[in-house]
């Protein structure tokens, strides 16, 4: 068979959102995972971070786990293409720069908004467009939260970082992304 064409899926996206999430306890990641592709995810990076209770584990077999459950959830929500889980890394190692805005969800944010971060960075109505095609990092915090100076690092280190809150009440790790995520899909692609 020979392509005559490239066509945009119509079950992705437009905008392409990477949840940097960190190691929850007993074995929530593959919920995380599961949720996070039916909802549109591009891809899943799990991160830890100071107060991250699991310790990370760079095992081959969790990342085919893993990517098995990213496979499945994609085939069962009609995806056109399978979001990728990398290997676990240290949040103070990952890359940011090459997204056009990156969001940590920290519980003691009082000022912005997810929705206020959005707008500031795309304007009110750029993303709910057929152009979309916006690379967006998505940070969300082990159990016990984020440290005061892991926010710090991440808002000093990318110049697209934003730290936003998620509402007034603290959502479990489990829901946080998935809310974030959800929450972002309504925003910009209506």
């Amino acid at each position: 068979l020979e392509a005559i064409s490239d066509a945009p899926c119509p079950s992705e996206p437009l905008n392409r959102v990477t949840l940097f999430q960190c190691l929850p306890k007993a074995g929530k990641l593959e919920l995380i995972i599961q949720k996070c592709v039916e909802l549109g995810i591009f891809a899943i990076q799990p991160v830890y971070s100071k107060r991250c209770v699991v310790k990370p584990e760079a095992k081959e077999s969790k990342l085919l786990r893993f990517n098995r459950v990213a496979q499945e959830a994609a085939k069962q929500s009609g995806r056109g293409r399978i979001p990728k889980v990398g290997l676990v890394q240290n949040l103070n190692e990952c890359d940011f720069s090459g997204f056009d805005a990156v969001l940590i969800a920290y519980e003691d944010e009082e000022r912005t908004t997810l929705k206020q971060a959005l707008r500031k960075a795309f304007g009110e109505e750029k993303g709910k467009s057929d152009e979309g095609g916006n690379d967006i990092a998505i940070i969300i915090g082990p159990e016990g939260g984020f440290e005061p100076t892991e926010v710090e690092s991440v808002l000093k280190n990318s110049p697209a970082a934003k730290s936003v809150s998620l509402g007034k009440r603290i959502l479990r790790t489990e829901t946080a992304g998935m809310a974030m995520l959800a929450m972002l899909m309504y925003e910009l692609e209506g």
